[in-house]
C-alpha cells in the first residue's frame, strides 16, 4: 500500500519505515518506486530494521545517485552486506553528499579479513554507474534474493 501512495507525494521530504517489520519484500517495492524519481524533494531516508539486504542496498545506491537533495539515510540494523556492495553505497553518498548512518552494522564478518586489502584498493575504485547498478540489481533479483 505504501509503495502504490509514494508515486502521489511527490513534495513528500522525509520517508522513515524504522522498525516497521516490512519484510524483504516490501522494502524492494518502497526503494524500486523511490528510484523511479517522483519524489525528487526527499531529504531523509529512515530505514532502519527494516530487513534491507544486499539488493536492497544496490537499489538504495541508484537511489542516493539520482537524489540531489537527499541529506541523510539512516540503515541501521538491516543484514549485513559484502564489502564490495557497501563500498559502492558509500561511494556514490560521498559523491552526493549524502550521510548514511549505520554503516558499522553492515559489515560482513566474511569480508573483516578483507578490509585492510580493500583499504589499500578504496582510492582505485571506479563509481559504480547506473548500468552497472542496474546490472548488478536484476542478477540479485534473477538469484532470488
Amino acid at each position: 500500500m505504501l509503495s502504490r501512495s509514494l508515486a502521489n507525494w511527490p513534495d513528500l521530504k522525509q520517508l522513515i519505515i524504522n522498525d516497521c517489520l516490512i519484510c524483504k519484500k516490501g522494502v524492494i517495492y518502497i526503494l524500486e518506486v523511490l528510484l523511479k524519481g517522483t519524489n525528487k524533494n526527499i531529504e531523509y531516508l529512515g530505514f532502519q530494521y527494516c530487513s534491507i539486504d544486499e539488493n536492497g542496498f544496490y537499489t538504495l545506491a541508484s537511489i542516493i545517485k539520482k537524489s540531489l537533495m537527499l541529506k541523510v539515510v539512516e540503515i541501521n540494523g538491516n543484514y549485513s552486506i559484502k564489502k564490495k556492495c557497501m563500498s559502492k553505497l558509500n561511494l556514490v553518498s560521498k559523491k552526493n553528499g549524502t550521510l548514511i548512518n549505520g554503516f558499522d552494522d553492515l559489515i560482513n564478518e566474511d569480508d573483516e579479513g578483507e578490509e585492510k586489502e580493500g583499504k589499500e584498493k578504496e582510492g582505485k575504485e571506479k563509481e559504480l554507474d547506473d548500468n552497472e547498478v542496474e546490472e548488478i540489481h536484476n542478477d540479485m533479483k534473477g538469484k532470488g534474493r
